[in-house]
């Protein structure tokens, strides 16, 4: 029993194009560098309105960041929120600057941010 092998393959593939209005961020609208304390609740990273943040850990931060919302029952505490170790990054589209708190395992370690309007 054979096989016929076929001389000449043809493939087709159908790709998705996104078709819809972005509305691009015009400009980094804020940068810092932020001393976090281990109080409970943490601290507010800003104030302002954008589109997105980047936030990173500093790699010579002796612990972990915790980064929550401002909402209660949201707000980050030790063991609590988005864990940043010493230098990961996390990047979120969020409206406003107010609604990120932070509070570090180890009171004084910093982040670095930057937030696109």
């Amino acid at each position: 029993m054979g096989y016929e092998v076929p001389s000449k393959v043809t493939i087709t593939q159908t790709c998705a194009t996104y078709t819809g209005a972005v509305a691009a961020a015009e400009k980094i609208d804020g940068v810092g560098v932020l001393g976090v304390p281990a109080n409970s609740g943490g601290v507010v990273l800003s104030s302002g309105q954008i589109v997105a943040v980047s936030i990173k850990a500093l790699a010579k931060n002796s612990g972990d960041i915790y980064i929550g919302g401002d909402e209660d029952g949201t707000r980050p505490y030790s063991g609590h929120g988005i864990l940043l170790e010493p230098g990961e990054v996390w990047n979120v589209e969020v409206q406003n600057l107010n609604t990120i708190r932070l509070v570090a395992v180890i009171s004084g370690d910093r982040v670095t941010w930057a937030a696109l309007k």
